[in-house]
């Protein structure tokens, strides 16, 4: 489905980041930490070959979003970069946007669980428990699981 700016902007502005997808393009690898906007290829046949790549648009400007990479800080500005909202090569950079309509947490039991025999549950305990890294000093640390149980397709 088209993303659509007006949509796109309204959840950036009043309900935060917005999953998309991006066309990914080798030389954007190579992004510097200074503050200008990737406007895409310079040779269309760079479509050819590219990836694609899942960013957040944390804002915007008239001619750029905002991007926040899985990339770490090395990336971009600090992890962060202004791809460009305009045609590039008669395409956009961002193809698809998703935006979660809200966000629920429960805390999880300090207490041991019974035995219920409930497989299904038990198999999720193993997943979460195989992520844990037991060489953590800290026995207490709390472990918050957030799913998110709808989104928007914008």
């Amino acid at each position: 489905m088209p993303v659509s700016l007006k949509n796109m902007e309204y959840y950036v502005r009043h309900e935060g980041p917005v999953m998309v997808k991006i066309v990914w393009i080798d030389e954007m690898n190579d992004l510097g930490d200074e503050d200008v906007i990737y406007g895409g290829p310079i040779y269309a046949s760079a479509f050819n070959i590219f990836e694609e790549h899942g960013v957040l648009i944390v804002g915007f400007g008239p001619d750029y979003w905002v991007v926040r990479n899985s990339h770490g800080i090395e990336w971009g500005n600090h992890g962060y970069a202004k791809l460009t909202r305009r045609m590039v090569h008669g395409r956009f950079l961002i193809n698809n946007g998703w935006a979660p309509k809200g966000v629920s947490y429960e805390e999880a039991d300090d207490e041991e669980d019974d035995d219920d025999g409930d497989e299904e549950e038990e198999d999720n305990d193993e997943d979460v428990e195989a992520d844990y890294n037991e060489d953590e000093e800290d026995d207490d640390q709390d472990i918050i699981v957030v799913i998110v149980t709808r989104c928007i397709i914008i």
